[in-house]
């Protein structure tokens, strides 16, 4: 059901005018019986569903689509952090808000947020990457595609230690 929803979210974002890439992105939704909903009638365990619609706007609903498709790039996530404060109900309307808050010289971070009625419910830090035929992109290499030469805004403290707890994992990896 996934693939249903971002195959008619892709082709209504194709049809559509293109947001700029660093703006913030609206996904409005439904929480649907058996798609979103499990048996205890709220939505718990599709929130990493809902966040990964929200990471394809950012690249398909934005300025960024035209480069993405032409030269067969797509979104990578490195790795998330989410956390749930509430969750979504069965039937009930909520937004999935993405926006890319600053970048580094290998990676890109973006926060998500659930939000129903203003009310924030659960919120993910993705760190990413655009993915081309031949491997990683640089954020370098993205935004000079996009004919945008701006510096990253200052890392947020929380999205900083983050980065720095994951490190000592990183590391163990390459081994």
């Amino acid at each position: 059901m996934f693939r249903l929803r971002l195959t008619r979210l892709l082709i209504l974002w194709l049809f559509s005018k293109p947001s700029k890439f660093l703006d913030t992105h609206e996904l409005k939704l439904i929480a649907w019986p058996l798609l979103d909903v499990d048996i205890s009638r709220m939505m718990a365990h599709a929130f990493t569903r809902a966040f990964a619609l929200g990471r394809y706007q950012v690249m398909f609903g934005s300025e960024f689509r035209r480069i993405a498709i032409k030269r067969k790039w797509f979104p990578m996530t490195i790795a998330e952090m989410s956390t749930l404060s509430k969750p979504v109900f069965m039937f009930e309307r909520f937004s999935v808000t993405s926006q890319i808050v600053c970048w580094t010289d290998r990676r890109i971070y973006a926060e998500q947020k659930i939000v129903v009625r203003g009310e924030v419910r659960a919120r993910c830090i993705v760190e990413g990457l655009p993915f081309s035929p031949r491997g990683k992109l640089t954020p370098a290499q993205m935004f000079d595609a996009l004919a945008l030469h701006i510096e990253s805004p200052p890392i947020p403290v929380d999205i900083a230690l983050w980065i720095e707890g994951r490190e000592p994992v990183a590391a163990n990896q390459k081994h």
